[in-house]
C-alpha cells in the first residue's frame, strides 16, 4: 500500500511539472527604416519580429522614438499579446519630426514561451532628420 502512495505521489508531482514547464523558443524583433537620414515627412518605418526556432506563441511589441536627450517623443504598440507562428510585421508608421535632430527608434518584443536569446528582442535605429 506504501509503494502505491509513492507511486501517485510521484505521478502526480511529475503532471504538474510538465504542465508547468515552458517550452524553449527564439524569436528576434527589427526596426525597418527606409534610411537613417529624413527631410521632413519623409520618415517611414515598420517593426517585424521572427521566430528562429521553436514553437508558435503569443507576441506583444512595443515601439518608442527618443530624441538626442532621451526624451520619449511617442509611443507605439503595434502588437498586444498576438498569435505569431514564424513572422508578424507591423503596419507602416510616420510621425513628423522635428529637423536637424537625431532620434532612436527603440522596438522591443515580449513572447510567452521561455525565449534563450533575449539580446535579440531588442533593436534600436538612429535616425537624422
Amino acid at each position: 500500500m506504501r509503494s502505491i502512495f509513492i507511486i501517485i505521489i510521484c505521478v502526480a508531482a511529475l503532471a504538474n511539472y510538465s504542465f508547468a514547464q515552458q517550452y524553449d523558443c527564439d524569436y528576434k524583433v527589427e526596426v525597418i527604416t527606409n534610411g537613417t537620414e529624413f527631410a521632413k515627412e519623409e520618415l517611414f518605418w515598420r517593426m517585424k519580429a521572427t521566430k528562429l526556432w521553436g514553437k508558435s506563441t503569443n507576441i506583444t511589441g512595443l515601439t518608442e522614438i527618443t530624441d538626442s536627450n532621451g526624451r520619449i517623443i511617442k509611443k507605439y504598440k503595434p502588437w498586444a499579446n498576438e498569435s505569431i507562428s514564424k513572422q508578424k510585421t507591423s503596419n507602416e508608421y510616420s510621425h513628423n519630426l522635428k529637423e536637424s535632430y537625431k532620434y532612436k527608434i527603440t522596438g522591443e518584443i515580449k513572447v510567452e514561451c521561455n525565449d534563450e536569446n533575449k539580446d535579440n528582442n531588442v533593436d534600436v535605429k538612429t535616425i537624422k532628420k
